[in-house]
């Protein structure tokens, strides 16, 4: 991730300057980050999750979002983009819909570049939204899978390793599950 050189901003500054860029940028106390472009694997692996969660939201008041719906966390000050999130129903930060501030579940298909990051730091900063049930990393090299579950307590995180194309991602504060066969659908992982 790269900086904006030598700029901190606010956060009224960040979503002024957000709203009228032609790329995305994170936010993160005051600091402005642009994105990284995907590779084919990746934005591959995106779609599919967003379609297959579609087809299974289709009327339940659950909106699944790609990539490009910036997310506030506000416990943490974040704005970031996951590569997917549910929200149930979604709300947001203000009327321009642009900002969702209760994710369910988020997403992120990991990246050579990104991936300490979203193991780490990042999964810190998304378990202080309230709202999230579950955090989940996507490989692209391989079909795997790893599945974060908040727990009954509020605090604690059950982990689900998937390996393989016969297992299935459960998602269970929506009682949906996808076969991980389906979201590696047409994934070449020789080519990374």
């Amino acid at each position: 991730m790269s900086t904006v050189p030598n700029k901190f901003m606010t956060e009224s500054e960040y979503l002024d300057f957000e709203r009228s860029s032609e790329i995305r940028h994170e936010f993160y106390r005051g600091q402005v980050f642009a994105m990284a472009g995907a590779t084919a694997n990746h934005s591959w692996i995106t779609d599919s999750l967003v379609f297959a969660l579609r087809q299974r939201l289709s009327g339940e008041g659950c909106r699944p979002y790609s990539r490009d719906m910036r997310v506030y966390i506000e416990g943490s000050g974040l704005y970031t983009y996951p590569d997917v999130v549910i929200a149930c129903p979604p709300q947001f930060k203000d009327d321009r819909t642009d900002t969702l501030v209760n994710p369910r579940v988020v997403i992120e298909v990991l990246s050579p570049s990104t991936e300490d990051y979203d193991r780490g730091k990042k999964f810190d900063l998304y378990r202080q939204s309230p709202s999230l049930d579950q955090y989940i990393l996507v490989a692209q090299d391989a079909p795997r899978v790893i599945s974060f579950v908040r727990q009954s307590d509020g605090v604690a995180w059950l982990m689900n390793p998937l390996d393989g194309l016969h297992a299935g991602l459960d998602f269970p504060s929506l009682e949906i599950t996808i076969p991980l066969s389906e979201i590696f659908r047409g994934i070449d992982f020789t080519s990374n």
